[in-house]
């Protein structure tokens, strides 16, 4: 499954924010992409207060990181359907 809530991606999914990513059976904070079947996660890199980290090369960007392992990609109970 690949999921994203970023609408340049194909995979875009406007119920993305619903879902769980977790990477090795932790959950992925601010995920914006997700593939299952490759097993990588792109996420907002977050400072020590948990809030994304801006790009000191271009501020009105912020950092992303590309992770990989085993992805899961979870709609939490009472959440509807996938």
């Amino acid at each position: 499954m690949r999921i994203s809530c970023d609408r340049a991606d194909v995979d875009f999914r406007p119920d993305a924010s619903r879902y769980l990513v977790m990477l090795d059976g932790h959950v992925l904070p601010l995920c914006i992409t997700a593939d299952s079947d490759a097993g990588k996660a792109i996420c907002y890199v977050t400072g020590n207060d948990g809030q994304p980290v801006k790009n000191p090369v271009d501020p009105t960007e912020l950092l992303r990181v590309t992770k990989r392992g085993r992805i899961e990609i979870v709609l939490p109970a009472g959440q509807g359907r996938a």
